[in-house]
């Protein structure tokens, strides 16, 4: 990693909540300089991946075009990075969240699903402890209507591991006991449900 590329991935970083007067292409230009100082500095293109994930919500830019050009540059940069760094699991995390939050995935007919559940097992395959991964996969088996699959994955994650590396998420343990409540119910468990 070279000191130039850290620092222009930085700027991109504190710059990513601003107003570009070209929008998302202002932000991308830095990514883009911090790449080229070094092409296989995958911080720059997580970093650039995370950002993305950002700017393609509604509140951020309402133009549902602008978000499929930001999610092509984020699933670039996610396949260069799993190029260069195949065995990183946050890479495979990282772009399952892509395909799971794409502004394409509500499509009829649409794979970005199966892709983001693909992304998911394949992190958690690289990482068996990788507890996000294993949430995510829940999610994906849910939103598939997988109910015994989406059962076993909320029922894997280990919550405490999870809340000591994110303490503030809380909301998610929550969450996850309304979603196994719902499954147990739609498979038939009406007391563990209750």
């Amino acid at each position: 990693m070279t000191v130039g590329s850290e620092l222009l991935r930085r700027l991109a970083i504190s710059l990513e909540h601003e107003r570009f007067e070209d929008g998302w292409s202002g932000l991308k230009r830095i990514y883009t300089a911090a790449e080229k100082a070094d092409p296989n500095n995958i911080e720059v293109l997580i970093s650039l991946a995370v950002s993305a994930l950002d700017w393609m919500e509604e509140w951020h830019i309402p133009k549902h075009q602008t978000w499929l050009q930001i999610a092509l540059d984020a699933e670039y940069a996610l396949n260069r990075a799993a190029a260069i760094a195949p065995d990183d699991a946050d890479i495979f995390f990282r772009q399952g969240l892509l395909y799971y939050n794409h502004p394409a995935s509500h499509e009829p007919q649409s794979s970005y699903q199966r892709k983001a559940l693909s992304c998911f097992e394949h992190a958690h395959a690289l990482q068996p402890d990788h507890q996000m991964a294993i949430l995510y996969q829940a999610h994906c088996y849910h939103d598939l209507g997988v109910w015994l699959s989406t059962y076993q994955s909320y029922l894997a994650v280990d919550m405490d591991s999870l809340l000591s590396q994110y303490p503030a998420w809380l909301w998610r343990k929550l969450k996850r006991d309304e979603q196994l409540a719902l499954c147990a119910a739609k498979l038939g468990k009406t007391q563990e449900s209750t």
